[in-house]
């Protein structure tokens, strides 16, 4: 977080974002410890910063992305471009390719 503080500025836009257009969101505490599809958002985003730290990164933004994948069922390339305020509600099966974009306050249920 030191290295790319944006990484925290996106998981807070994403959390309010939850809490403002899911309406079965009861609070930021149980979206952020319950909600795989956040979970999996954040995920994304740390391995996207290594992925774009160059050679040595891609490795582990590879691992993260394969965990991600196993454990959220939701796999999310990390060189994909997401902006903030993503939520994903449901994710099961969500998939989204090294050249998929997706803008701010993309809600995908």
């Amino acid at each position: 977080l030191k290295d790319d503080p944006s990484i925290l500025q996106m998981a807070v836009a994403d959390l309010k974002e939850f809490q403002v257009v899911d309406p079965a969101a009861d609070g930021l505490l149980s979206i952020y410890l319950y909600y795989k599809g956040f979970q999996a958002i954040q995920c994304y985003r740390v391995a996207h910063h290594y992925w774009n730290s160059g050679q040595d990164g891609r490795m582990l933004a590879r691992y993260l992305q394969s965990v991600m994948s196993d454990v959220y069922s939701i796999d999310i390339h990390p060189g994909a471009r997401l902006g903030k305020g993503i939520c994903v509600d449901h994710g099961t099966g969500l998939t989204i390719g090294e050249t998929g974009v997706l803008g701010d306050h993309v809600y995908i249920m």
